[in-house]
């Protein structure tokens, strides 16, 4: 198939996990066989950029972007919030500057640039279907369906209702444009089946039109478990963007139980976000200060290293469509706690998942595997045993599957009514 994705983040402009999963999805067709153009905002580090040989890069004009906040971004709730800037690592600039010029306060005018100029790029070519990532391209993928009449399977990562943390935003204009583009695509595609119980219920595309396409392990070599660096002094390790989504503030209110039943643990929330101030403020008035530390971003190399130093890795989202970085701790040899409302929980049944809004039963969970090192094994054996076959590999035959089905439909004499 020729195929035509459309993409927002993508190597080496990664903001967050959306460039990672387009990067593992679009690489993985190409190892297919499948003829990729791949368009993309374009920048001045994509000219040393060695794409698979499988792949066409289409650089896409979106201007230079704003040289800070506010800034709109599908890590966060739908509306412009100010971010709070808190220490850069080393080797951490260049997140935050693509984020800056992928997200920045004119982010309205840059999608209008991107529609257009993909339009103007790609509006003459042909094309078996479009697959589009996210809310950011829909405009781009219904403009080029009417010129092309190429199928558009439309991929949602998350959802405006999970960047908000499970609150529905009243005149919330993104929810406004995903359900726009979910009612409209030929397929829609969820990242878990979670995630496409959320699409349904909250963009109203009918279920039969949307098909389930997981998100994969990361690639690299699984580490064998380390010893803990200080067996007295545990970390419990988060990472992720300071946003309601992501939990932190929960994990928080669970530390005093955490530290009633093991005294020395020490509990990480690295990342940055609008709620970094409140965070800090909040572990204060908890008198669990001493106890909690708020690092940052953290580098490649210093991630890496926290997650193997970790004894525990929690990620308690409100809603999470999947979340990939349970499955970096796991290649690290480290656990995790998930929440209960999450899709990697379809990849790693046996992480515990508790309501993460119960903060006796996120504390208890997370405490049990402080305080047990056996069990800590047993669960990275067996996540390993479970996430096996999570390839992007395996992604992309799935997504070859809802491009076929895209593609037959379409063909069809009369096609099916838009609801």
């Amino acid at each position: 198939m020729k195929v035509l994705v459309l993409g927002w983040e993508y190597p080496p402009q990664v903001a967050g996990g959306l460039g990672a999963a387009c990067e593992g999805l679009t690489t993985a067709l190409a190892d297919l066989g499948h003829e990729v153009v791949l368009a993309v905002p374009a920048g001045a580090e994509d000219d040393d950029v060695r794409d698979h040989p499988g792949i066409e890069r289409v650089q896409i004009p979106i201007g230079s972007g704003a040289a800070g906040p506010p800034v709109l971004s599908p890590y966060a709730p739908s509306q412009l919030v100010h971010e709070e800037p808190g220490p850069v690592a080393p080797g951490t600039e260049g997140r935050r500057a693509a984020s800056r010029r992928l997200y920045g306060a004119d982010l309205d005018a840059a999608l209008q640039r991107y529609t257009a100029a993909a339009l103007q790029e790609l509006g003459d070519r042909q094309f078996d279907v479009i697959h589009a990532h996210d809310w950011m391209t829909i405009p781009a993928a219904m403009r080029l369906r009417l010129a092309t009449g190429s199928p558009v399977c439309l991929q949602l990562h998350s959802t405006s209702y999970d960047r908000a943390g499970a609150v529905r935003l009243a005149g919330d204009p993104i929810m406004r444009l995903e359900s726009i583009g979910a009612r409209t695509a030929d397929r829609v595609i969820a990242v878990s089946e979670y995630g496409r119980r959320v699409v349904h219920r909250e963009c109203g595309a009918p279920v039969d039109r949307i098909d389930v396409v997981l998100n994969a392990a990361p690639p690299g070599e699984a580490l064998d478990p380390q010893p803990l660096p200080d067996p007295g002094r545990p970390v419990v390790l988060f990472l992720a963007r300071l946003t309601r989504q992501k939990g932190a503030s929960l994990l928080l209110r669970a530390v005093p139980s955490i530290l009633e039943r093991v005294p020395g643990a020490r509990i990480v929330i690295a990342g940055e976000g609008e709620a970094r101030t409140g965070l800090v403020e909040a572990s204060a008035g908890l008198g669990v200060a001493a106890n909690v530390f708020f690092p940052g971003s953290l580098s490649d190399a210093a991630r890496d290293r926290a997650y193997r130093d970790a004894a525990v890795f929690v990620l308690p989202s409100l809603s999470e469509p999947f979340g990939l970085t349970p499955l970096e701790a796991l290649r690290f040899g480290t656990p995790s706690v998930i929440s209960a409302s999450s899709g990697v929980r379809e990849v790693l049944p046996s992480a515990p998942a508790p309501d993460p809004r119960d903060r006796d039963a996120l504390a208890g969970a997370v405490s049990s595997l402080l305080l047990d090192a056996g069990r800590r094994a047993d669960l990275v054996a067996a996540g390993r045993q479970e996430s096996a076959g999570a390839t992007w590999g395996r992604s992309a035959r799935m997504l070859a599957t809802t491009f076929g089905r895209a593609i037959d439909e379409s063909a069809r004499p009369t096609r099916r009514a838009r609801t």
